[in-house]
């Protein structure tokens, strides 16, 4: 068993996407400041807007599972979107705005958005590729049609 080199525990993660050496949460967070235009504070702010129940802050499951799709449009991952949605309901439920400044400070925890792929899943290139396949046989019958009489 590994001895500490400190008495001082220190919280430490592990960014396994990148698969970056592990970070201490005060460096990560400086890396991560919200600005308005940032994916997790687009994303509180319609959170903010699915809360229902005034200070129960209360997201319903259909309200989530759109908001969780909207998350993956934005490049955040299912369980970041799940920690904003709880963030969000939590402003609220201690009588904040849902989008005041103790929101925003505790959004520079949650993990920024991956950066979307370039390419296209598998399926979406078949998709277009029978698509074009279909329109090119489609204007091939208008030309025969045309010309042919």
């Amino acid at each position: 068993m590994m001895e500490p080199t400190s008495n001082t525990p220190t919280l430490r993660f592990v960014d396994a996407i990148c698969s970056q050496d592990a970070t201490a949460l005060t460096e990560r967070n400086i890396q991560n400041d919200v600005a308005w235009s940032d994916a997790r504070w687009v994303f509180a702010a319609r959170v903010a807007e699915s809360l229902e129940g005034y200070s129960a802050a209360i997201v319903t499951p259909e309200k989530r599972d759109q908001l969780l799709r909207l998350a993956t449009v934005l490049g955040l991952r299912p369980f970041d979107a799940n920690l904003i949605i709880a963030i969000v309901q939590d402003s609220v439920r201690c009588g904040l705005d849902p989008l005041s400044q103790s929101t925003a400070d505790r959004l520079q925890m949650v993990a920024a958005p991956q950066p979307a792929s370039k390419s296209l899943p598998r399926q979406s290139r078949l998709m277009i590729c029978a698509w074009a396949v279909m329109l090119g046989l489609a204007g091939a019958l208008a030309l025969v049609r045309f010309f042919g009489g």
